[in-house]
């Protein structure tokens, strides 16, 4: 290893640029702090363990291909991942995983050392010849199971799992087509408002269906809820984020108390959470013809797919929803994606298809803003969308599937009244305000 180099710098310098991950696997803790310094992309290091010292390219293999504690924690800082190394090395008894038992051990030590959302399972299993203690990936099931009897909850087994296998079904897709495409399935999700029970649901749910990409609408962390570690997850997944008129008045609380979901999250988020939020734009154009945006492109505290009037809210018209995107920089996108509303809504305008996944954390609310009205889906569930590009044979177009996640609502609620929110409670306990 040369180490790292100004044309080292370079690379990933322009791998940043045209959205590609890179592995800083077989490299060295110099090697980690250059990438960090260089791009501010999410780190990954594909397949290693963690060492008490770290392993040097002059240590034995078994070292050499480890990390130390100290620069595992700088990749998990930057919101990264380490995967854990699915070869057997019988050169020192020291090296911890024989057997997928021990796989499974050595999973929940890296956990409690950097972190669950940090933690993968580690690549380099094809080729990797008689060492391998996997035969293929669909053993990995078998280590999920081992991690759930080991304590970790089902979602966070499913996390593994969807870090592991989407990048490797995502390789095989570049591989078979010869490009970089724009993403196919894109997942939409809005207003989380801080409920962390909700969001993890949703994450459970995604990583059984498969994703390219994942978008979050804004209206993040602001409720009675749990603001902080809706928080930690959401700035370690690093999707493509937009900031909703909650992310403002959280912000505002540092001048002036604010509402109450606001000057809660307020209170219970970190500086460094705070200052994730006020980094964040208020839209976004993640790939070529996909536009993001709260509300409407220009203002994030309107509706773009409802209209409010004296006698309450209703659906807007295609006149209407025109008019707001008219000379905005949503005008012309082929899929724009929007939340604010809580309502799940698909509504085509011109050659513009609209999307509203509904709010993954509170399917219930009333507002006065302009004039009192009330939005309800019905239900308790957690909502977010797919939205997938297609071949019409006409030309490209989007699929949309609306999806509703069943979660524990019950403590989402309970937590609500505990925290004096009981407008919040009965909204997340029936879905209706």
């Amino acid at each position: 290893m040369a180490g790292w180099t100004p044309l080292g710098a370079k690379v990933v310098a322009e791998c940043r640029r045209l959205g590609i991950v890179v592995d800083m696997a077989h490299g060295t803790s110099a090697l980690v702090d250059g990438v960090l310094e260089a791009s501010d992309a999410i780190p990954v290091w594909s397949h290693s363990w963690i060492s008490a010292q770290g392993g040097g390219w002059t240590d034995p293999s078994y070292i050499a291909r480890s990390l130390s504690p100290a620069t595992a924690r700088k990749i998990a800082a930057r919101g990264g991942a380490v995967g854990l190394w699915t070869v057997r090395v019988n050169r020192d008894p020291a090296y911890p995983v024989h057997n997928a038992t021990t796989y499974a051990d050595e999973i929940v030590r890296m956990c409690e050392l950097i972190g669950p959302d940090h933690v993968a399972f580690g690549t380099d299993m094809e080729g990797a010849g008689p060492g391998a203690i996997l035969s293929n990936y669909v053993d990995l099931r078998d280590v999920a199971d081992k991690l759930m009897q080991r304590g970790l909850s089902e979602a966070d087994s499913a996390q593994r799992l969807h870090r592991q296998l989407r990048p490797h079904r995502q390789g095989r897709h570049e591989r078979r087509h010869h490009n970089l495409r724009p993403p196919m399935r894109i997942a939409v999700l809005s207003d989380i408002h801080g409920n962390l029970l909700a969001l993890q649901a949703v994450l459970s749910d995604m990583a059984r269906r498969g994703v390219d990409q994942v978008i979050n609408c804004g209206d993040i962390l602001s409720g009675p809820l749990w603001p902080r570690e809706t928080g930690d997850e959401l700035m370690a997944l690093g999707w493509p984020t937009i900031a909703g008129n909650h992310e403002r008045q959280l912000l505002a609380c540092a001048r002036r108390p604010g509402g109450a979901s606001d000057q809660f999250a307020f209170e219970q988020t970190s500086a460094a959470q705070r200052a994730w939020l006020a980094a964040l734009p208020a839209t976004l154009e993640p790939t070529p013809g996909v536009f993001v945006c709260h509300g409407q492109p220009g203002d994030d505290r309107e509706y773009l797919l409802e209209t409010v009037e004296p006698a309450g809210s209703r659906p807007a018209t295609g006149a209407e929803v025109l008019k707001r995107l008219d000379d905005t920089a949503g005008a012309g996108a082929s899929l724009l994606l929007c939340g604010h509303s809580h309502l799940p809504r698909v509504v085509q305008v011109g050659g513009t298809l609209c999307v509203n996944p509904g709010s993954v954390g509170l399917p219930a609310y009333d507002d006065d803003h302009i004039a009192f009205h009330v939005h309800q889906t019905g239900s308790p569930h957690a909502r977010y969308a797919v939205c997938e590009r297609v071949d019409t044979g006409a030309g490209p177009g989007w699929t949309v599937a609306q999806i509703a996640v069943a979660y524990d609502w019950h403590a989402a609620s309970a937590q609500a009244a505990r925290n004096g929110a009981h407008d919040w409670a009965r909204w997340l306990a029936t879905g209706r305000a």
